[in-house]
């Protein structure tokens, strides 16, 4: 059975809140409602909705301050958001913001639902492959900081099990290496997994590449011979959980400059 999707629609003209409300629910979703940035704010505290469908001109908090409200300190939203507003010139600063959408009043409804289906369609997280012990508590502590993010988490402790996932169709977003327990399981670890991820010759379209971030708690430097192996970043001991998501949030941002 199909799960219902929630979604939170946010907007101050209580007519037009009800047209939405209407129209999503007929298309078989559950609708929430609020008039403003603080009682949307509310709502996603104690309900989570699966996307959030806000204008931008709203009273008590707008549509920008409920964004950064429900950002995380390396600027992702909690959850997906779509913008829809009359002021079409505020589109390139959501699409900086990393909202999943955004449409400029008027549109027709059933533009609205097609994108409403085509956010939920995508791939809601990029996947991180984090090559350490599970089970530790320091490695714990990452992953739970990266699905706070919005990252799946994929453990992948040695090349068969990075195998195994390629091999059910699961491709990382990013990689993020323990460098010295990856390359006493498995010598040359990088390199071997660099060659397993580059696009094949007779690809039709290619692959995007993947950063591979390392990092290690051994208390040796491996900076060098990491960057030798083609990581694309090595962070050495990170000072806090924070440190591997700010390697990996560097790595999109600049992937997208150089769009």
């Amino acid at each position: 059975m199909k799960e219902t999707k929630t979604i939170l629609v946010m907007d101050d003209e209580p007519e037009y809140v009800e047209i939405l409300r209407q129209f999503l629910g007929e298309a078989g979703y559950h609708v929430l409602t609020a008039c403003d940035g603080e009682a949307g704010l509310k709502i996603v505290g104690n309900l989570r909705p699966d996307l959030v469908i806000m204008d931008v001109n709203m009273p008590h908090m707008d549509g920008l301050q409920f964004y950064r409200e429900i950002s995380t300190a390396h600027g992702r939203a909690k959850l997906p958001v779509l913008v829809i507003t009359a002021r079409g010139e505020l589109e390139p600063l959501f699409r900086e913001l990393e909202a999943e959408g955004f449409l400029t009043k008027p549109f027709m409804i059933s533009r609205l639902l097609k994108e409403v289906e085509t956010i939920f369609s995508k791939k809601k997280e990029k996947t991180v492959f984090l090559v350490d012990s599970e089970g530790l508590s320091r490695v714990s502590k990452v992953a739970e900081a990266l699905r706070r993010e919005r990252y799946r988490v994929a453990f992948t402790v040695d090349l068969a099990a990075f195998e195994r996932e390629l091999a059910a169709g699961n491709r990382p977003d990013f990689v993020v290496v323990e460098y010295a327990m990856a390359e006493k399981a498995s010598p040359r670890f990088i390199r071997t997994i660099k060659e397993k991820l580059a696009p094949k010759a007779d690809a039709g379209t290619p692959s995007p590449k993947v950063p591979v971030i390392g990092y290690t708690y051994s208390g040796m430097d491996y900076r060098e011979k990491c960057l030798a192996d083609g990581a694309d970043q090595y962070i050495g001991r990170p000072e806090n959980d924070d440190a591997i998501i700010a390697a990996i949030r560097k790595c999109e941002i600049e992937a997208k400059e150089k769009k």
